[in-house]
């Protein structure tokens, strides 16, 4: 899915890229600048959206910088650390991947609550996923769903999503359910005007 949205927003500045997205991680695999986009602060760019994603579907994404590619070995390292990748070693060891950095999700545990109070307060999309018995990638599309549904009330995103997950801790799909609404009530309203146009135009035949 993220795979497909960046290709399509970046294309003239990609030789290729590949990300595998599984149920709860991402791995980037290989990202290749073209030669003469690169050092033009495009690479950060793609990253900096790449996060975002994995932040908003709670997503641990991991990696392996390597020279095959083009640039060192550390001074990848370092462009990674920057975007709050850690190796994936020591204190920081999680065996469920082989990959040599990792990167939690930001927003993982809730930890940094704008609004107190909330249902959703110490949960995590799999919490959700597990009270419903969904997937978490269905809610993770709701997710994504809501945060720009609320984003039209709010000016922060972490407060945007967290409403949305409020919602979602009462129902999994609330923002499908909300768009369907919206559609029916859309339809009902056209519906209801055609056919005052209808009655207007028989009573001046």
């Amino acid at each position: 899915m993220i795979q497909d949205i960046l290709s399509k927003k970046y294309p003239k500045y990609l030789d290729a890229l590949d990300i595998y997205e599984k149920e709860g991680s991402l791995t980037l695999a290989r990202i290749i600048i073209k030669p003469e986009f690169r050092k033009t602060g495009v690479g950060s760019q793609i990253m900096t959206d790449l996060i975002d994603y994995a932040d908003e579907t709670n997503k641990i994404v991991v990696l392996t910088p390597s020279e095959d590619f083009g640039g060192l070995k550390s001074g990848l390292i370092r462009f990674y650390k920057r975007f709050g990748f850690k190796d994936n070693k020591g204190p920081n060891k999680n065996f469920e991947f082989r990959e040599a950095m990792i990167r939690e999700p930001k927003l993982n545990e809730m930890k940094n609550n704008k609004l107190k109070g909330g249902l959703s307060d110490n949960l995590t999309i799999n919490d959700i996923a597990n009270k419903f018995n969904v997937t978490v990638d269905s809610l993770n599309k709701e997710l994504i769903m809501g945060i720009k549904v609320e984003m039209e009330h709010v000016n922060n995103k972490e407060s945007a999503k967290e409403i949305a997950m409020d919602h979602l801790t009462e129902l999994p799909n609330y923002y499908t359910e909300l768009n369907n609404m919206e559609v029916r009530a859309k339809n009902k309203l056209n519906k209801s005007v055609k056919e005052m146009v209808h009655e207007a135009l028989r009573r001046n035949i």
